[in-house]
C-alpha cells in the first residue's frame, strides 16, 4: 500500500468502527486549515486539551449526540475505502502534560526494566530488524544519544504510538509518586 492512498483524520469513535471523522477546517481551534497529514492533526490536538477539542466540536455543530462521549482517535484510512485500516490515539495538551521524551529517556536510561520495555515495543511496532538491533546495540553500549536519535528515525505514526506507550509509562510513574506522597 502506498503511502498516498492513505489518509488521517481526527474521529470520535462511539464503538470499534463506529466513528464519525471531523472535519478539523470547520472547528474554530482548526481556523479553516484543512489538516490532511497525521503530523498536522497531532500538532493540532497537543496544543488543546480533551476538552477544548471536544467543545470545539460542540460549537461546529457537525456531528450528532451518540458520538460526541465516544474517544478521539486519529484514523488512517485507504482512499476510496469507508472503513478505517487503522487508528492511534490522539495526544492531547493534558494527556501530555509537560512530557519531554528525550529528559523522560535520560532520567530512566539506567532502568533496565523501562527501556527493555521500550525496546520491546519498538521491535513491535516496526519490522526493521535493522534499526531494532541498531536501538539494541546502543542501549547496550550506554550511548543515550545514538538511542534517542534512532527513536527520531522511526516512521511518524509509529513514534507517536510509541510515544503514547512512554506517556502512559510516565503517567504510571506520576501515579506511583503521588500515592506515595498521600500515604
Amino acid at each position: 500500500m502506498e503511502k498516498s492512498n492513505l489518509k488521517y483524520m481526527l474521529a470520535l469513535e462511539n464503538r470499534p468502527f463506529d466513528y464519525m471523522p471531523i472535519d478539523l477546517s470547520l472547528l474554530d481551534i482548526g481556523s479553516g486549515i484543512n489538516y490532511n497529514t497525521f503530523q498536522e492533526i497531532d500538532s493540532l490536538t497537543k496544543a488543546y486539551t480533551k476538552a477544548e477539542i471536544l467543545n470545539s466540536i460542540e460549537r461546529s455543530n457537525t456531528i450528532t449526540d451518540e458520538y460526541i462521549n465516544g474517544d478521539l482517535i486519529i484514523i488512517q484510512l485507504e482512499e476510496g475505502k469507508s472503513k478505517y485500516i487503522h487508528k492511534h490515539r490522539v495526544i492531547t495538551y493534558d494527556f501530555l502534560n509537560n512530557f519531554d521524551i528525550i529528559s523522560f529517556i535520560y532520567g530512566n536510561f539506567s532502568n533496565k526494566a523501562l527501556m527493555n520495555s521500550i525496546i520491546v515495543k519498538v521491535s513491535n511496532l516496526v519490522e526493521d530488524d535493522l534499526l531494532i538491533s541498531s536501538i539494541k546495540e546502543a542501549y547496550q553500549s550506554n550511548d543515550m544519544r545514538n538511542f534517542i536519535k534512532f527513536l527520531y528515525i522511526l516512521p511518524y505514526d509509529k513514534y507517536h504510538d510509541l510515544t503514547c506507550y512512554i506517556l502512559d509509562k510516565y503517567h504510571q510513574k506520576e501515579d506511583v509518586k503521588t500515592r506515595k506522597k498521600v500515604a
